[in-house]
């Protein structure tokens, strides 16, 4: 089983269906499974660059699979954070001889204990 998702659980959490995820656990995501599973996808085998498309050729179409309503502002949520991080700090790494990344299969990983040094700048870069 392939994970593409993994997180660590910082509290203790219960479900709504009674399942709980201690402190300290880590959860994943097999989305490979699902995404090879035909309950999900007609024909998940074949390649179909128009699956997640409705008939009209757009996504989110009455039609189109469902998707999160969500996406779109957690998208734009997330970019704004990420400018003003590069817009009002400098960035460098805390060992700069230390490894950052990991391959496994075809992903390349970030390693997890890589500690990152912030300082908050006093002239604004343009961006």
């Amino acid at each position: 089983m392939i994970v593409s998702m993994r997180r660590k659980a910082l509290i203790p959490y219960t479900f709504q269906d009674g399942l709980h995820i201690p402190e300290g656990s880590w959860v994943c995501v097999a989305s490979r499974a699902m995404m090879l599973d035909p309950k999900y996808y007609q024909d998940p085998m074949s390649f179909d660059g128009y699956r997640f498309l409705g008939k009209q050729g757009q996504q989110d179409t009455p039609d189109s699979p469902p998707s999160s309503p969500g996406r779109y502002y957690a998208s734009h949520v997330l970019k704004l954070a990420l400018r003003n991080i590069l817009r009002h700090y400098d960035i460098k790494p805390a060992d700069a001889a230390a490894k950052r990344t990991f391959a496994w299969r075809t992903a390349i990983i970030p390693r997890e204990n890589v500690h990152l040094l912030f300082r908050h700048r006093t002239e604004k870069k343009p961006i």
